[in-house]
């Protein structure tokens, strides 16, 4: 069975509402929550917001996180870099996209060092790519990034709002062994994509599956509660035998720890083949 972990801040209550927010106070915290749900590892998360400040930046920090790692057992496989919706590499000047691709890199070696061996890249929002122009950008942004990738053994999963086919041709036209993709199912399934499907016609790109689900207007909910077909999804990836790692990306709830919980017995149930009725948490 794939191993299933959570997105940073989804284990802790949010003190301004945001659902993207670096948990600051409460992150080793959240190492803890996360074991005791029986959840494997988490996705930190590297926001522009104060960025100097989280602890994948300084020396201090990253043995921080070591320390949790191990006090836990607990892992970090993957850093999402929400960093780049802030700071695209389209639609920007050449001073901004230059040293957009010199974070990249610093992420790329933070994360080597730290064990981390997926660096997601979201192509989200003010990044997101519009046209084949841009797609060359961003193409021409990641070469030096991914070498690097390369020789730390970690993979860079892009992660885009587009149809599987432009997913597949966005892969394609950037053949590069460290370069992959991050398959969001609650983004594709609000889009009125069939997950099962695009699984299917992605197939070895994929890297990363984000287990999100969306209702009919688009809002987060739990797994299971929105449009996503999470049975048809994980029989998909038994017959493929994908084994990347999965990756909750669901809301907290009034009570972040009975939320994740919940989530991560539907995940369980659907991989099991069993079709569980949806009782799950909505909303933040």
């Amino acid at each position: 069975m794939n191993e299933i972990g959570i997105r940073q801040g989804r284990l802790s209550p949010s003190s301004s509402g945001r659902v993207q927010r670096f948990p600051v106070e409460s992150w080793a915290d959240e190492f803890r929550i996360a074991r005791d749900c029986g959840l494997r590892f988490v996705e930190w998360l590297f926001a522009a917001e104060d960025y100097e400040k989280n602890p994948v930046w300084s020396g201090e920090g990253q043995h921080d996180i070591q320390a949790a790692v191990e006090a836990t057992g607990v892992d970090v496989r993957s850093l999402c870099a929400d960093y780049f919706m802030a700071h695209p590499f389209v639609r920007v000047t050449d001073e901004q996209r230059l040293a957009s691709r010199r974070m990249l890199r610093e992420l790329i070696l933070r994360a080597s060092r730290l064990g981390i061996s997926v660096v997601v890249v979201p192509l989200l929002e003010a990044g997101e790519i519009r046209n084949p122009a841009e797609l060359r950008e961003v193409g021409e942004s990641l070469e030096g990034a991914l070498d690097l990738a390369a020789k730390l053994s970690v993979t860079v999963a892009l992660e885009a709002n587009l149809q599987p086919a432009a997913i597949a041709s966005l892969a394609d036209t950037m053949p590069h062994p460290a370069l992959s993709v991050c398959y969001d199912t609650g983004n594709a399934a609000a889009n009125g994509f069939d997950v099962a499907a695009d699984l299917a016609r992605l197939g070895s790109r994929v890297s990363i599956v984000h287990l999100k689900d969306r209702d009919r207007c688009g809002s987060s909910v739990a797994l299971g509660a929105g449009v996503a077909d999470f049975p048809a999804f994980f029989k998909t990836a038994a017959e493929l035998r994908f084994r990347g790692p999965l990756v909750m990306e669901t809301p907290r709830g009034a009570a972040p720890l009975n939320s994740a919980k919940a989530n991560l017995a539907f995940a369980h149930a659907c991989a099991a083949g069993f079709v569980p009725c949806a009782e799950g948490l909505s909303g933040r």
